[in-house]
């Protein structure tokens, strides 16, 4: 049945014109066909094996035309091509004075990585077409696309086919080659992930994002703050007579408020931030490139809708009152915990302010302490590379198919020890390396020093699997770092199929071209790569498709608490489904516990990471 359902859409697929008597004549056949089906009785393998026949038969047709047509365009255009080299006038297209932004530079990577075959969705909005990439000439400058009957429908030059990407009316179809049930899947899947993420990410009552989204979204903001000095604010809102709506109204009166309250916020708020439930009657606004005077501004709004609502039950009617404490996040500020801790203090003085009041939280003095502190980074983080005060651990990654777990490879862990030798958190560390450029530099520590060790302890090294490397954006974008590893790799004659590089989710999806084009130049000496930390942002699967990694790992948020939450025991189920069906090896972070790890085998997941397995271990000591 999957095969003939397939093979219908691949008839399909050819289209039908008006005028056009030999399609109508294919379409005539497949209805007769169809209906052959529908009015056997009984419907027998018999019945779809003789229909499979009869459609391949009308495949075969199409696809002679096809090549035929197909043949005469190449033939045509090699034939141009030769003219032209020999008269010396270019055969493509004339370059349009496109001004060229960053933007569009990324977008002419994706030009350069099209292959022969790759189909096009051309004016999606109106009426589209598909069209195969049938010719690209010698120095990759002019592009022709046939249409479903191998005709020349249409030719275009770099720039002009970037540009028509970067605008929409050109679309690539990374799927374009797949059948058409193995299209409905890949979508089905997507969307229950999109789903199953939505209710992981947002409260059910309001709507709104959770506490776990919001402090995600903290995270990236206050990344932004400190690489590019944005200036940003967040709200801590606590309704203050939420327990009397309670005792009055019940619980259920309590939901009803608290959505109203969430409706009327985010109507307040509009596109200027996000609203978030981070609480039982607490609420959290992040306000982007935004400066305390316009946070006031916008909180000010808040303020004046609720002294104007009232909460209403048949003939009983309630006024409500919040207490709100505001906190900027700028270069100087430490972590999304210190800024949250700093918000609910604000909140609490509010609360003894009066009703509806807003505190600005003001540190000056500890915010120039911290500045300070991370001003002390930069010098360590130079002298803990040139003095080696850095050390490696590792952890071990099991396959886990079986009952028994064997090591597959192991995770190179940083740490940083103090003056006294001892082991320091590095989150301090990682943070002033980001902020002040530095990252790069501890890749390069960080591979150097692991390709020594597997060149010293090579007879050993099957009982460690191989290493993964994790690796940085900063990484990835930088200039000559490919050269590095693989300078690294012959000094240290490093079997390179034991090594796996991880690259975050963000770090290889905001950077597609030039993580696809470092993934592809490092992969030829044999290593592995992994996409870490997936699942926790807006996952896109059709990007992942252009990723060239091996592995997926899911982000440990789902797997640590997936025993006892349902959504999260959909979401790695899910990305583990969909992981499969792209081809990939599926490993999961955080495995912490027998149940997690027994949930894990259940669902196919690969391999497992975390303290049910193995704890992290000085690689020094191994």
């Amino acid at each position: 049945v999957r095969q003939v359902i397939n093979a219908v859409a691949q008839l399909e697929f050819y289209g039908t014109e008006e005028g056009d008597t030999g399609q109508q004549a294919v379409t005539q056949r497949i209805e007769g066909l169809l209906a052959e089906v529908e009015s056997a009785d009984p419907i027998t393998l018999n019945v779809f094996s003789r229909v499979l026949h009869e459609l391949s038969v009308l495949i075969s047709v199409q696809n002679k035309a096809y090549e035929e047509n197909f043949q005469e365009v190449l033939s045509l255009l090699e034939k141009e091509q030769r003219l032209a080299d020999a008269s010396g006038v270019p055969t493509q297209p004339a370059s349009s004075a496109i001004e060229e932004d960053q933007a569009l530079r990324e977008w002419k990577k994706r030009v350069r990585r099209l292959k022969l075959g790759d189909s096009l969705l051309l004016d999606a909005e109106s009426k589209p077409r598909r069209l195969k990439l049938a010719w690209i000439s010698e120095h990759r400058n002019r592009y022709v696309f046939v249409n479903v009957k191998g005709l020349k429908e249409l030719a275009l030059g770099k720039d002009e086919l970037a540009l028509g990407m970067q605008e929409g009316r050109l679309i690539v179809l990374d799927d374009g080659g797949d059948s058409l049930l193995d299209r409905a899947q890949y979508s089905m899947l997507q969307k229950m992930h999109s789903h199953l993420l939505h209710e992981t990410t947002h409260d059910q009552l309001t709507g709104l994002i959770n506490r776990r989204e919001f402090e995600r979204r903290l995270t990236m903001a206050l990344g932004s703050a400190q690489q590019s000095g944005l200036h940003h604010v967040i709200c801590y809102i606590d309704l203050t007579q939420f327990s009397v709506v309670n005792n009055t109204f019940g619980y259920d009166g309590g939901d009803r408020l608290l959505a109203e309250i969430a409706e009327l916020f985010d109507s307040q708020l509009g596109d200027r931030g996000v609203l978030a439930r981070i609480g039982g009657d607490e609420f959290g606004m992040l306000l982007e490139d935004c400066t305390p005077v316009e946070a006031l501004s916008i909180t000010a709004r808040h303020k004046e809708a609720m002294q104007n609502y009232r909460f209403t039950v048949e003939d009983k009617s309630l006024a409500i009152s919040f207490s709100a404490g505001l906190v900027s996040i700028t270069k100087e500020s430490d972590s999304i915990v210190t800024v949250l801790q700093a918000a609910e203090a604000s909140c609490r003085v509010a609360r003894s302010k009066g009703s509806n009041y807003v505190q600005v939280y003001s540190a000056e003095d500890a915010g120039v302490f911290r500045h300070m502190e991370v001003l002390k980074w930069v010098t360590k983080i130079d002298e803990a590379l040139d003095n080696d005060s850095l050390d490696l651990r590792h952890q071990p990654i099991v396959g886990i198919k079986g009952e028994n777990t064997v090591v597959h490879h192991s995770e190179i862990l940083l740490s940083v020890l103090d003056d006294d030798g001892k082991m320091i958190s590095p989150a301090d560390f990682v943070l002033a390396a980001e902020h002040f450029r530095r990252m790069a530099a501890v890749d390069r520590w960080v591979i150097e020093r692991a390709f020594h060790w597997m060149e010293v302890h090579s007879a050993r090294l099957n009982e460690i699997g191989g290493l993964a490397i994790n690796l940085s954006g900063s990484s990835l974008n930088e200039e000559g770092f490919v050269d590095f590893i693989l300078e690294q790799a012959l000094n240290y004659k490093v079997p390179m199929h034991k090594v796996c590089f991880e690259i975050t989710e963000t770090a290889g999806i905001a950077n597609l071209s030039n993580a696809s084009e470092f993934i592809l130049a490092v992969k030829k000496t044999g290593c592995m790569f992994a996409l870490d930390d997936f699942g926790s942002g807006l996952s896109s699967y059709a990007y992942l498709k252009n990723l060239p990694v091996d592995f997926l790992k899911i982000d440990g948020m789902f797997i640590k608490n997936m025993d006892t939450n349902p959504y999260d025991f959909a979401v790695v189920k899910s990305i583990t489904e969909i992981g499969h069906f792209m081809g990939k090896e599926i490993i999961a972070e955080f495995v912490e516990n027998e149940s997690i790890l027994k949930m894990l085998r259940e669902i196919g997941v690969d391999y497992a990471q975390g303290y049910a397995i193995a704890k992290p271990q000085s690689l020094s000591n191994f």
